[in-house]
């Protein structure tokens, strides 16, 4: 089974990296981390 996502979306590139290498760090065991830099990003992932 697919682990669930935690999806990131903001339009500031260093921000996204940053929380998903934050939450990459604590949560990658039991979540799938997604970066998206727009809304319409997120919603085409």
């Amino acid at each position: 089974m697919e682990k669930p996502a935690i999806v990131i979306v903001d339009d500031t590139p260093e921000i996204v990296q940053q929380l998903k290498h934050d939450l990459e760090q604590k949560y990658s065991d039991r979540f799938r981390i997604i970066a998206a830099q727009s809304s319409q990003q997120a919603l085409d992932i």
